[in-house]
């Protein structure tokens, strides 16, 4: 994978080939660059770890100037700092190879409700972490003194929709008691490559039900 290489390119080849492959859920991040230094969350880290976690070997140009290849078995103090340890400190990265994963079907929730069911979001934190839900949550502005809550993407690895509905349920009734509005549409990709593009917001309609 090239240092170039932006996630919604990954995503492209990912599902062309049938696999499952790493990265976040922003379009645009460089995958090989700024998302690894950081360690990388991404929806499945629940299930296969950080993105650095998933690096087999980086090919780098180090400050003096020499191209090496660090791995767990080669130049591995280096190999250790450039997985999610500020990794342009101690080189240029141009490239580094990663696992690949089978297929795997995820559901893909998102949907909107007001700043006062915030809290309803902390009550089910642990048990949604637990069972492997990967969510991302940003609070905006709705109006000159209203604020909301969006939760974008809210997904669930090896659920169907139905499934993903019924294990939110009980939130969702907590959030209508208090008067929240919910609006929220379940998506299910059938490859890994079609789940993360859905998780980029690029639309599948015929997998929407």
């Amino acid at each position: 994978m090239g240092a170039d290489i932006q996630a919604f390119k990954v995503y492209e080849f990912a599902q062309s080939n049938d696999v499952t492959v790493v990265g976040g859920e922003c379009r645009t991040v460089d995958v090989a660059g700024e998302h690894v230094i950081g360690g990388g969350h991404w929806p499945l880290s629940s299930i296969y770890g950080m993105t650095a976690d998933q690096i087999l070997a980086i090919e780098v140009v180090n400050p003096d100037g020499r191209f090496v290849t660090v791995s767990a078995s080669e130049n591995t103090d280096l190999y250790w700092a450039l997985r999610g340890g500020s990794g342009s400190t101690f080189g240029v990265v141009t490239s580094l190879n990663c696992k690949v994963y089978p297929v795997i079907t995820s559901t893909v929730m998102t949907f909107s409700f007001e700043v006062g069911g915030v809290r309803t979001d902390f009550d089910y934190f642990t048990d949604h972490v637990e069972k492997g839900i990967y969510g991302y949550s940003s609070i905006f502005a709705a109006g000159p003194y209203a604020w909301s809550c969006r939760m974008q993407p809210f997904s669930a690895t090896n659920y169907t929709a139905a499934e993903l509905d019924t294990l939110v349920a009980p939130w969702v009734a907590q959030l209508n008691d208090l008067g929240n509005r919910k609006k929220h549409l379940i998506t299910t990709g059938c490859n890994c490559g079609e789940i993360f593009l859905l998780i980029l917001a690029l639309t599948y309609p015929s997998r929407i039900s």
